[in-house]
């Protein structure tokens, strides 16, 4: 069933629709994404755009205050001209979503988040306020930095719905294993559906079975 009224019948469902996944829900109503206490806003900007000190080619800059509220943020040389900024706020959850253009649920161009964070940047780094205000409001991306907790299993009682990505291994971004994982389960899916033509519950049981004990370690 979709928003617009219309139905879709298949064969097998592999539910692609990340870590707020609606077809989770459905499977596991009880369960809710683990917010981390943390929001992140970042883009990709042209590095002319930021004040001449502040872009380093083949470098990166790092900023860290361990005030009130905590922050870290990061300008990254991205080659050809281009300069990834990431700004992250960590500690007290309430007060982390309170800085929420979106009340936590993050999206693109959210009016009045690049003020926020001018005004939190400007109390303890100049440097880093100034760079946020070169940035286009329009093109900060905030996200809630949440993930998912291991499930018994990523499909359902009939075999015919199985969770894929983070729908099913959403987990924090600090150890760089997120897309990596997707990808993994991406591969092992077509792989067991390939090989297991004759039968999808057949493959759906195999694309667990290869990737769900290697993806709960990496959740852990």
């Amino acid at each position: 069933f979709f928003e617009n009224g219309s139905v879709v019948k298949t064969k097998i469902l592999l539910a692609c629709d990340g870590v707020f996944s609606a077809v989770r829900r459905q499977l596991y109503p009880n369960d809710s994404p683990i917010y981390f206490g943390q929001l992140n806003w970042g883009t990709v900007i042209k590095s002319h755009m930021l004040p001449p000190n502040l872009h380093q080619k083949n470098g990166v800059h790092y900023f860290q205050n361990r005030g009130d509220p905590i922050w870290m943020s990061m300008l990254n040389d991205g080659g050809s001209g281009y300069t990834f900024w990431q700004f992250r706020v960590s500690g007290d959850p309430k007060h982390s979503k309170e800085l929420s253009g979106n009340n936590g649920r993050g999206g693109l161009g959210l009016p009045g988040v690049k003020e926020k964070l001018v005004r939190i940047a400007r109390e303890s780094c100049e440097t880093v306020a100034n760079a946020i205000e070169a940035i286009p409001e329009e093109t900060i991306f905030e996200r809630s930095i949440v993930g998912r907790s291991s499930l018994p299993t990523w499909l359902s009682p009939g075999g015919k719905v199985a969770l894929v990505g983070d729908s099913a291994h959403g987990m924090h971004p600090n150890i760089a294993q997120g897309a990596n994982s997707t990808f993994e389960s991406a591969a092992a899916i077509v792989k067991a559906l390939c090989e297991e033509k004759d039968s999808f519950i057949s493959a759906l049981n195999s694309y667990e079975k290869a990737r769900k004990p290697r993806a709960d370690l990496v959740q852990q």
